[in-house]
């Protein structure tokens, strides 16, 4: 098995065990599972754990002293040398590994009074961190084990399914210094209610997701790393395919991967140029010509051009073996993945199905975002290719026009604002200048007569349609009127330009009462703001997105964290955002 951050070896530097077999044969039992619950059982399993009875000299304790160890082993040489208080006192005795439980230091004789009093059985744990990774995990002192234990055995319980009730569950432990190659706690777990049947034993993923709880603090600088790691070898794998297929790696991009590698601390970059052998080259060559044929023909909605997605993993197959470079990266993404299935405690041979789901789902991933950025990049790299695919999207204009109509795009008097707006209608910057000055007298006629009234609503109306006809100068919706006449005029068997009158006037009718429908509505729920009705509008959309956004993501994690699901729901934000014009 391979060792990961600092030599750590997940599947042995931290041990987690139940009913272990040197204890069971200890106190007399037979390693049968949970030991039942009578005063000899107790007694005897409190003994042990304790170092007291019979095991007192079992073996040293070479424990490191904690502050309040000092002032136990301070007390207890007043004691055996008449000192202090003690003065006149018998003979001393010798002090062993005292009990804590979740709340902290604990009575014997307590102790045993709640176990017997609960009934049933009791289950004997241990968890133990080899001596020559206790620095590099922070589990040095008892302490140290008190808080990975207070932190998590309790949830380690609740994984076994054995007491219904998590307010019931019940645990003392010991911390041991003893072995020569471990230091470890014993922990006894029991049920208040004595709900755990003598001879039970904690079951295989019972065991394993208890383990996991474990493992989630012992190595959370082990998991932060990893994360880490992964997200930087993700990211860079996505440009690292674009340099070793020859498609123009932004400048900003390259910067960026550059920082983020010199901030955490990382040694791989993006290749200066592409290594990919020749062989490798004339193959993936053959592969994007065919790419490239896939996505011009496609029907518009890249997440469904199952062909290009299949012929993007061959690209990315190839390049594995082909690039020394893109290798590395390749290799590294799996090193993580098989060290995130060790985390989740699947380093055990009975878990291999678990683990090669695991690992196969993080392999997944790894090449839906490669083969989506390599897509995207070679789509964005030619006009040609965006204009046929938003052309198969909204052959005949209507969803342009339609989304549009029920979302007029309010142009404001912001830098970010107009460059939004030229982008949504397509237009220049002048064009966009002009139609703020129509929202501007838009507003102030509806503010004069409130919803507008008379004389009024016909000049809101005009002046919204002279807004209607400046979006139509931009591009977007131009062509847009242009598709849907020419379908019209196919459909109806009218001439072109009938067809185009009649269409343009539908559309400004529509949108101009859109317009006016929207101010009216900014107006109303902000009559006192000072602004302009299209900086309210900036707002609402924007607010409009991010909760779009958040339901998106909402319904992602009620699926379970399924494969993909955020990315289909970070695109479902984005085309929320498309309809609201931002």
């Amino acid at each position: 098995m391979p060792t990961y951050s600092n030599g750590v070896p997940i599947h042995k530097a931290v041990i987690v065990r139940h009913t272990p077999r040197d204890h069971a044969s200890a106190i007399g039992g037979k390693n049968t599972g949970a030991i039942p619950i009578s005063g000899a059982s107790v007694s005897s399993g409190l003994d042990y754990i304790g170092r007291e009875g019979r095991y007192e000299e079992k073996s040293d304790i070479d424990r490191t002293s904690t502050p309040y160890d000092e002032a136990l082993v301070a007390d207890r040489l007043d004691y055996i040398g008449r000192l202090g208080r003690y003065i006149g006192k018998g003979a001393g005795r010798q002090e062993d590994a005292t009990y804590w439980d979740q709340h902290g230091p604990v009575d014997r004789a307590i102790i045993e009074e709640r176990i017997l009093a609960s009934g049933g059985a009791f289950v004997d744990s241990i968890v133990a961190v080899k001596r020559e990774h206790m620095q590099a995990l922070g589990i040095e002192s008892k302490e140290d084990m008190q808080r990975l234990l207070r932190s998590t055995w309790q949830r380690n319980v609740e994984k076994w399914g054995a007491i219904r009730n998590p307010g019931d569950i019940r645990w003392v432990a010991c911390y041991h210094t003893d072995a020569d190659r471990s230091v470890h706690a014993h922990i006894y777990t029991w049920s208040a209610r004595g709900e755990i049947a003598p001879g039970y034993t904690v079951s295989r993923e019972g065991t394993r997701a208890g383990k996991e709880e474990i493992y989630r603090v012992a190595y959370a600088a082990i998991r932060e790393e990893r994360n880490t790691r992964r997200n930087f070898i993700r990211d860079l794998a996505r440009f690292e395919a674009m340099r070793q297929l020859g498609l123009p790696v932004p400048r900003e991009d390259e910067r960026r991967l550059a920082a983020t590698a010199r901030r955490q601390g990382l040694s791989l970059r993006l290749s200066k140029r592409p290594d990919i052998s020749r062989e490798g080259r004339e193959k993936v060559t053959a592969l994007l010509t065919r790419l490239k044929g896939s996505l011009a023909h496609g029907q518009g909605s890249l997440s469904r051009n199952w062909e290009a997605h299949a012929l993007s993993r061959d690209i990315i197959r190839i390049l594995e073996k082909e690039s020394p470079a893109f290798s590395k990266l390749s290799s590294s993404h799996r090193e993580c993945a098989e060290l995130m299935a060790d985390l989740k405690g699947y380093g055990d041979s009975g878990f291999a199905r678990e683990r090669t789901a695991l690992v196969k789902g993080e392999r997944e991933d790894f090449l839906k975002r490669i083969t989506g950025r390599l897509e995207r990049a070679i789509i964005s790299s030619d006009d040609s290719f965006r204009e046929r695919i938003r052309l198969a999207r909204d052959p005949h204009g209507h969803r342009v026009m339609g989304r549009a109509i029920r979302r007029p795009f309010i142009a404001y008097q912001t830098k970010a604002s107009r460059q939004a707006a030229s982008r949504v209608y397509g237009a220049s910057l002048k064009t966009i200048r002009a139609m703020e000055r129509d929202i501007r007298t838009l507003r102030a006629s509806l503010a004069r007569e409130r919803m507008g009234k008379g004389e009024r609503l016909l000049e809101a109306h005009s002046i919204a349609r002279s807004y209607a006809d400046k979006a139509l100068q931009g591009n977007v919706l131009q062509e847009a009127l242009a598709r849907s006449a020419a379908e019209r005029s196919a459909r109806e068997g009218i001439p072109a330009h009938e067809a185009y009158q009649k269409e343009h006037s539908q559309f400004v009718g529509s949108f101009s009462k859109a317009v006016v429908d929207r101010i009216t509505e900014d107006l109303r729920r902000y009559p006192e703001d000072g602004r302009s009705g299209d900086a309210i509008s900036m707002v609402t959309g924007l607010a409009s997105v991010l909760e779009s956004a958040a339901r998106s993501l909402e319904y992602s994690a009620i699926r379970g964290g399924m494969r993909g699901e955020r990315d289909r729901s970070l695109e479902r934000g984005h085309d929320e955002r498309d309809r609201s014009g931002i």
